[in-house]
C-alpha cells in the first residue's frame, strides 16, 4: 500500500466530510528565497507528550515507524468524533484535510522530488517515561489541535512495545505540551569546519540498501528542505550550479561514524522483518560553509536523509572557525 493509498483508507474512516486540503497552497508559494533566508522564516510547532512507559518494553528507531502508523488511525478516529460532537475546526483547512498533510503524497518540487510530509516523530526514554515529539513545520501548525488528539488517541488505543510483537498494549500520556518558533538559529562568526553529531542513524537508501555516498548528504538535504519550504509557502531560489560546485569542493571526514542495522517489522506485512541501515556518530565538514550553515541549522530540526520524518537523520551540529 502506497502512502496516498493509506490516506485514502484512513479518510474512509473519518467520512462523512468535506476535506480542505493543502495541495493548491503547496503548488503556489507565496515567496521565493534562497537557502540564507530560510532560517529567518522558519515555523516549526513541536509538541511534547510524556507517556508512562511500559515495564519491560524497547525503545529505538522502530518505535517511530509502528508509531506512525498508529498516529493514522488515532487521526482518523479523533476527527470522525470531533465531527460527530460538532467541534468546529479552528483553522485554514478542514480538520480531515491532516490526513491528506501527514499521509498522502501532494506534489513535485522539481524533478522526481516529493514534497515531504510535514513533520517529524521522534521517541527516546527518559527515566521511566517515554517522550514523543512531534515536530509541525509551516502551515501545517493548522491541524495541531487534532495532531495532538490523534497521537494520545494513538498512543492510549494500544501501540506495540516490543519490536516484532503483534501485541499493542494502552501507553497512558502524563503531559502534553506545545511551544511554536518562528527562527532557527544559525551559527554566528566564520566557520571553516561543521560537525554533524548523528543521534539517530542517517539513512541515506537506495532501495532499503546502504548507500555509502556520503557526498550524497548535502544535496539530499537541500532537496529535503526545498520541499519542506512549500509548507513554510516558500519557493526556494538558487543558483543550483553554484551551489553544488560549492558542495563538491568540501572536505568530508566520515572517520567518527560507525555504520548500524537493525530490523523493524511490517504492519502490513504481518511483522515481517524489514532490514534498516545507516550511519551514527560524527561526520565532519570542512571548506567554504557559509553558503551551507542555513542549510545544517535548519536541517539540524528536520533530520537529514531517508526516513528523516519517522526521526530518522536527527543531529546536532557543532560549528569551529
Amino acid at each position: 500500500m502506497t502512502p496516498g493509498d493509506l490516506g485514502a483508507g484512513l479518510r474512509q474512516l473519518a467520512e462523512p466530510t468535506a476535506l480542505g486540503g493543502p495541495s493548491e497552497r503547496l503548488a503556489a508559494p507565496l515567496l521565493g528565497a534562497g537557502f540564507a533566508r530560510l532560517p529567518a522564516l522558519w515555523r516549526t510547532t513541536e509538541i511534547l507528550i510524556a507517556c508512562r512507559w511500559p515495564q519491560g518494553a524497547e525503545t529505538g528507531a522502530w518505535l517511530n515507524y509502528a508509531l506512525r502508523a498508529a498516529w493514522g488511525y488515532g487521526l482518523a478516529r479523533s476527527i470522525a468524533r470531533r465531527q460527530a460532537d460538532g467541534i468546529a475546526d479552528n483553522g485554514p483547512f478542514q480538520a480531515a484535510g491532516a490526513l491528506d498533510a501527514f499521509f498522502a503524497t501532494l506534489g513535485m518540487v522539481k524533478h522526481q522530488h516529493h514534497i515531504p510530509k510535514p513533520f517529524v516523530i521522534s521517541t527516546w526514554p527518559e527515566g521511566d517515561r517515554l517522550m514523543v515529539r512531534l515536530r509541525l513545520f509551516g502551515f501545517a501548525e493548522a491541524w495541531r489541535e487534532v495532531a495532538i488528539d490523534g497521537m494520545i488517541e494513538a498512543l492510549t488505543g494500544g501501540v506495540r512495545i516490543t519490536s516484532f510483537s503483534r501485541m499493542r498494549h494502552p501507553v497512558a500520556p502524563v503531559d502534553a505540551r506545545w511551544t511554536r518558533t518562528e527562527t532557527v538559529e544559525v551559527p554566528a562568526g566564520p566557520a571553516g569546519r561543521a560537525t554533524l553529531i548523528f543521534e539517530t542513524p542517517l539513512n541515506l537508501d537506495a532501495g532499503r540498501r546502504l548507500k555509502a555516498d556520503l557526498g550524497g548528504l548535502l544535496p539530499s538535504l537541500m532537496w529535503r528542505l526545498c520541499g519542506l519550504a512549500r509548507w513554510q509557502d516558500i519557493e526556494v531560489e538558487e543558483d543550483w550550479a553554484a551551489i553544488n560546485a560549492a558542495a563538491r569542493r568540501l572536505d568530508w571526514n566520515a572517520e567518527g561514524l560507525r555504520p548500524v542495522a537493525w530490523l523493524r517489522g511490517s504492519g502490513r506485512d504481518g511483522g515481517k522483518a524489514i532490514p534498516m541501515h545507516g550511519y551514527l556518530g560524527k561526520l565532519t565538514l570542512e571548506g567554504d560553509l557559509a553558503p551551507f550553515l542555513p542549510v545544517l541549522a535548519v536541517g539540524a530540526v528536520t533530520g537529514a536523509g531517508g526516513n528523516a520524518a519517522l526521526g530518522l537523520g536527527q543531529y546536532d551540529l557543532i560549528v569551529e572557525p
